[in-house]
């Protein structure tokens, strides 16, 4: 008897449509993803195999002093036995421990992940397992080990940031350390650079649950010494206390420190060829806020200096004249303006560039 042969294009939708339907249904009863049917059509059909019932393990949200362990079923599917042949750790916040390392057909044995972050000090592990077997379709697996370690202390505000302050005042800030989890906190000492000073004291913390006790809080006042401090200060200062991976804790510490505010004008003064006894060049001083020009002096001695108020505690000209018994030549040296504003003097100076001549 000849084959039957099915003319698909003469079929109606009402013959199609069951066949169809059968074919979902089968599908959707026995799914098959396409990377499982890859690795059971490219996989041996004897010899050891190695199944994990977890590729990576995540902590999530730990404590670094708790006992921080997951654990990986490792499965023998095959007909030979399975061996280990080596574990290790991306990290040593990391230790892989498995006793079994010859796993018999059919059978499973237990690898073991503990986190070791006595010492660990950032707030986020991310890292890997390897392991390496004799499978020869799958011989090394990489573990993905992820955590977020909750801090056991916080402190805010994270950074000190001073701002704009006037050299010669003594500005402080205050840091608050709070404990965060059930590890006692000790605060022992604050390290800080030369241009920073700092006290601390144990403070009432309000925020507790009832019938437990509160946690430990502690005030650092921080006090910025601008005298000794730069233009800008960008440093930072060291909380030690007694927990082990936050033993000295950085805190940046930002200011710009500015002093007496004015506008001088030009920056450096010019002058000549002029002949003796003739206005070199005017100096223009003019102050954001009370300002005195207590003195002007020049170190050239041909030249001579001379202020004039022109707006009381405000602007300021200084007049550079030449001396009438100056002598010829190039003139070099500086202008040293003395000025004051309230507690706060400085000392400003100014490059002087000039040629006496002498008229024939």
């Amino acid at each position: 008897m000849p084959p039957i042969k099915t003319d698909y294009r003469r079929c109606s939708h009402s013959t199609l449509l069951p066949v169809a339907l059968a074919g979902l249904c089968f599908a959707l009863a026995f799914p098959r993803s396409n990377a499982l049917a890859a690795e059971q059509e490219s996989a041996p059909s004897h010899g050891p195999r190695c199944v994990l019932s977890s590729e990576e393990a995540d902590f999530g949200k730990v404590f670094a002093f708790d006992d921080n362990v997951q654990t990986i079923s490792v499965l023998n599917p095959g007909d030979q036995p399975l061996v280990v042949k080596s574990m290790k750790s991306s990290c040593s916040c990391t230790s892989a421990e498995m006793p079994q390392t010859e796993i018999q057909p059919g059978r499973n044995a237990e690898l073991t992940i503990r986190l070791i972050l006595d010492n660990y000090p950032q707030d986020e592990v991310d890292v890997y397992v390897l392991l390496d077997t004799n499978d020869p379709n799958h011989p090394s697996w990489q573990i993905p080990v992820t955590a977020q370690i909750q801090p056991e202390y916080t402190v805010t505000p994270a950074t000190l940031d001073f701002g704009r302050v006037k050299r010669g005042s003594s500005p402080s800030m205050a840091l608050h350390v709070v404990q965060n989890s059930t590890q006692d906190l000790e605060l022992t000492d604050v390290e800080t650079p030369r241009e920073l000073t700092a006290i601390f004291k144990m403070e009432e913390n309000n925020e507790r649950l009832a019938g437990t006790p509160s946690p430990k809080a502690f005030e650092v006042t921080v006090k910025l010494n601008t005298e000794a401090a730069g233009e800008v200060l960008n440093a930072r200062l060291f909380l030690l206390t007694n927990i082990p991976r936050m033993a000295r804790f950085p805190v940046q510490v930002q200011a710009r420190v500015v002093g007496i505010e004015c506008a001088i004008t030009p920056r450096v003064a010019v002058f000549g060829p002029v002949p003796p006894g003739s206005d070199a060049c005017t100096i223009e001083v003019i102050g954001v806020n009370d300002l005195r020009l207590l003195s002007a002096s020049c170190t050239v001695t041909d030249l001579d200096v001379q202020v004039r108020e022109v707006q009381p505690e405000k602007s300021y000209g200084v007049l550079v004249k030449i001396k009438d018994n100056a002598t010829a030549g190039g003139k070099v040296g500086k202008l040293r303006l003395t000025l004051q504003e309230g507690a706060l003097t400085e000392t400003r100076e100014l490059a002087v560039y000039g040629t006496v001549s002498i008229l024939p």
